[in-house]
């Protein structure tokens, strides 16, 4: 491939990339006369399409993670960290994505924010997560964390898999992270008072000490 085009294909996506995180700033200041619904609704949509540039991007555990969509790696704390903090959220991603996964959720949806499964056979976990409601989540598993979205009709797993080796979205009922983890806790992330530090720009206070 001509060098040129190589550029061009690398560099437009980050581009765009780019444009999608200076929205951000529109939608804080829009959603100041909205409704918390419309809020979390629109702050939703902006976390996925965020999301969605990191799609194919390679799994790998230890140092030397990415910060934006690019041919480097990414594990799943640090995916889930950057697409937060890109959507909006001052949150530092490095300290975050060392921490437990139910001390990430714990960061953002609060203790009494969380539910926890203990060897729940799958069929009576999505149940139970179809009972939650829609709305942006993140799930945390024996050894990972991602995000969960529930539309109403279609429960997501939105990840940087271990197993698949590269960012996915697959269905959440399916997906071989949550059937075969023992341990799930999941806590949905976008409550008032979230939303309010995301809009002021307040720091996420990261609950856990964990610092290797």
């Amino acid at each position: 491939m001509p060098i040129f085009f190589l550029i061009l294909s690398l560099s437009t996506p980050l581009k765009n990339y780019e444009y999608e995180k200076r929205q951000v700033t529109t939608l804080k200041s829009d959603s100041k006369n909205w409704s918390a619904t419309k809020t979390e609704d629109a702050l939703t949509k902006r976390v996925i399409t965020i999301s969605n540039y990191w799609l194919g991007m390679k799994w790998q555990l230890g140092r030397g993670q990415a910060t934006h969509p690019s041919d480097d790696y990414v594990n799943c704390g640090s995916f889930v960290g950057n697409v937060l903090r890109d959507a909006g959220f001052n949150v530092n991603v490095d300290k975050l994505q060392k921490q437990y996964s139910q001390h990430i959720i714990q960061s953002f949806s609060g203790k009494n924010g969380l539910r926890k499964f203990s060897k729940a056979p799958i069929e009576r976990f999505m149940k139970a997560m179809k009972n939650m409601g829609k709305g942006l989540y993140i799930i945390g598993l024996d050894y990972h964390v991602g995000f969960i979205l529930h539309t109403g009709s279609d429960i997501r797993f939105i990840h940087s898999s271990y197993e698949k080796g590269v960012v996915v979205n697959e269905d959440a009922a399916t997906a071989l992270p949550i059937v075969s983890s023992e341990y799930r806790v999941v806590g949905k992330i976008l409550s008032k008072s979230t939303i309010k530090k995301w809009r002021s720009g307040a720091a996420i206070e990261i609950v856990g000490d964990v610092n290797e």
